[in-house]
């Protein structure tokens, strides 16, 4: 079994991860920093997050 991390930074998140927000998982589309932020598609909408802010991974086991 591999080592999966519970949290990751937004700016190591990758195109195809799943991240929880509160009882739901979203998959990440590709991912983009632009002037110290980072954007992360989710479905529909964009989020903006820090780059160090740490985002709760989704593992389906």
């Amino acid at each position: 079994m591999t080592n999966r991390p519970k949290t990751r930074a937004a700016k190591l998140i990758k195109a195809g991860d799943w991240v929880e927000f509160g009882n739901l998982a979203w998959l990440a589309g590709e991912p983009w920093q632009e002037d110290g932020t980072v954007f992360i598609p989710f479905g529909y909408t964009v989020e903006e997050f820090r780059p160090n802010e740490r985002l709760t991974m989704h593992y389906d086991d």
